[in-house]
């Protein structure tokens, strides 16, 4: 996907309303700060020594979510080597019925070192499985498609530790002022979220600048 079209995606969303969940309510002039540091625990790509860490609390159900997803897939490509990218659950389940499962199945696949390439397709298949009543059955054929071990993968899914750790994330951006989602930080420190590509590219740029 360019990046024209990547903007007019976001503008649409804007436009419809779209862009609801994201941290409506947070005060334009006031940035929150992370309470928790990045950890090995936590799912990350990129280079761990990058000057610049991208993280972000996401709902894989979440419309707008998905919207970012190809604009922060760019980032990645274009920072690569000069970016770390994190992401941590934050399912809005009150009104996605699917969020939770849909990080389960992305941790269940984390578990057999799978972890991004589920997430990179469930946001793009959002609209096959967001409304579904058998949401599993469709997160199973991608575990397959994926060549991960399906039975694991299954009993994975009901995993305590699993949700335990889809809760903490959450809590964790609780506790750092998270109130919808997409909500990103830029080396510990929240912003507001960009309208287009260029937007997001100067603040990986400004952060690369007072980084040297």
């Amino acid at each position: 996907m360019s990046k024209f079209s990547i903007g007019i995606m976001l503008l649409v969303l804007v436009l419809s309303g779209g862009l609801f969940y994201i941290a409506k309510h947070r005060p334009e002039d006031a940035a929150h700060v992370l309470t928790l540091a990045v950890t090995p625990g936590d799912h990350a790509t990129g280079t761990p020594t990058a000057r610049v860490t991208l993280l972000e609390y996401g709902d894989y159900q979440c419309p707008a979510c998905a919207a970012y997803f190809p604009l922060v897939e760019q980032i990645r490509k274009d920072y690569a080597g000069k970016i770390l990218f994190v992401f941590r659950n934050f399912p809005l389940t009150a009104i996605h019925s699917n969020a939770e499962i849909a990080a389960l199945a992305a941790e269940a696949a984390g578990l057999q070192g799978k972890y991004f390439e589920m997430y990179a397709t469930l946001y793009p298949h959002q609209n096959d499985w967001s409304g579904s009543r058998n949401a599993k059955d469709i997160f199973m054929g991608y575990a397959e498609s994926l060549g991960l071990d399906k039975t694991k993968f299954s009993n994975d899914l009901d995993s305590d530790s699993l949700k335990k750790k889809i809760e903490d994330d959450a809590n964790s951006g609780l506790a750092a002022g998270v109130q919808g989602t997409p909500t990103f930080f830029i080396n510990g420190k929240s912003i507001q979220n960009p309208q287009s590509y260029d937007g997001f590219k100067k603040l990986i740029d400004d952060a690369l600048a007072k980084n040297p």
